[in-house]
């Protein structure tokens, strides 16, 4: 059964989607790291680290655990940082 955003042919991002990626993105330059550099450690191409932090797409559980790790924070911090972040 499709949704009605996909019957209607939107092409809004979800916002639970947009919240995370700018909760990666923030975090990830409050730690001073380069795309190139967290892409590296998670072993994806920084072209998908860019799209994840512009709410194209969100990782998979186990990039987002990883995620977590490598930034020292949780799942949950990641998220309300990204709903401190101004559009």
């Amino acid at each position: 059964m499709r949704s009605e955003r996909a019957e209607q042919g939107s092409t809004e991002k979800d916002p639970w989607r947009v919240r995370l990626g700018r909760g990666i993105a923030a975090t990830r330059t409050g730690r001073q790291l380069s795309r190139k550099v967290l892409a590296n450690h998670l072993e994806v191409s920084y072209h998908r680290l860019a799209h994840w932090e512009r709410g194209g797409s969100q990782p998979p559980l186990a990039k987002l655990i990883a995620l977590g790790r490598i930034l020292e924070v949780s799942t949950e911090e990641l998220l309300a940082a990204g709903n401190n972040c101004k559009e």
